[in-house]
C-alpha cells in the first residue's frame, strides 16, 4: 500500500485554528454543532484584546427577524 504523504505546513501550524459554531434550541431539544477552521479573526475593537476575545465567544439570543428555523 502507498501511505499518504503530508506534508507540514509551518503556516498552518503557528496560525491556523478552529472554532466550534453551536446553534441551541431555547424551547426545543434541538442542536447543531459545526467545527470551523481559520487563518484570521475580526475582533470588535474593545478596551483590551482580552475583553475583544470575549466579545467574540459571547451567545448570541437569535430572535424575531434574526431567529432560525
Amino acid at each position: 500500500t502507498i501511505k499518504s504523504n503530508k506534508l507540514k505546513n509551518p503556516f498552518n501550524d503557528e496560525f491556523e485554528g478552529s472554532y466550534a459554531n453551536e446553534l441551541i434550541g431555547k424551547t426545543c431539544p434541538h442542536r447543531s454543532e459545526k467545527e470551523e477552521s481559520f487563518k484570521c479573526i475580526t475582533l470588535t475593537v474593545k478596551n483590551s484584546i482580552e475583553e475583544s476575545l470575549q466579545f467574540l465567544v459571547t451567545e448570541e439570543i437569535l430572535d424575531g427577524d434574526n431567529a432560525f428555523y
